[in-house]
């Protein structure tokens, strides 16, 4: 419905773009069941500086061009300033018209159905650190016994 509204307050508009964060565990499961172009993964590195991971526009924002560049920012913010490499992001596209529509699907992906084939980690290629995590269980038996006191 908020396509269609998009789409009718801006009739020239031709397409959309939205990402779904592989690092918060999203496949962009909700853009596959809508019919959405997968197109695939953009890679971004940000900056660590005092500490705080940050998108290199905010610091192009707070300190201007130098701002962006790890030399400049160890030589005048932090001295411990460096890039660090974030989990890719997923591009999915929307287009509002049949030949833009054509025009994607000669370059679309098949959409990922794990985190494995979104970043082209062949299957038995393990990172170094994570693992599985087991689910806690929704009821122990000290859960059953709350449930059962009086309110």
């Amino acid at each position: 419905m908020s396509l269609r509204l998009l789409h009718r307050q801006s009739p020239g508009l031709r397409l959309v773009v939205s990402f779904a964060d592989l690092g918060q565990g999203h496949l962009g499961t909700i853009y596959q069941a809508c019919g959405w172009i997968y197109t695939g993964a953009s890679r971004q590195s940000y900056l660590r500086v005092r500490g705080q991971i940050v998108h290199p526009r905010t610091l192009y924002d707070r300190f201007g061009p130098g701002g962006q560049s790890v030399p400049w920012l160890q030589k005048h913010v932090d001295p411990l300033a460096e890039r660090v490499e974030m989990a890719p992001k997923l591009r999915y596209v929307w287009p509002f018209d049949k030949a833009t529509r054509r025009q994607l699907a000669a370059t679309a992906l098949p959409y990922p159905k794990n985190a494995d084939e979104a970043t082209g980690v062949a299957a038995g290629d393990q990172p170094a650190k994570g693992g599985s995590i087991p689910t806690r269980p929704l009821h122990t038996s000290n859960s059953r016994k709350a449930s059962r006191a009086p309110l």
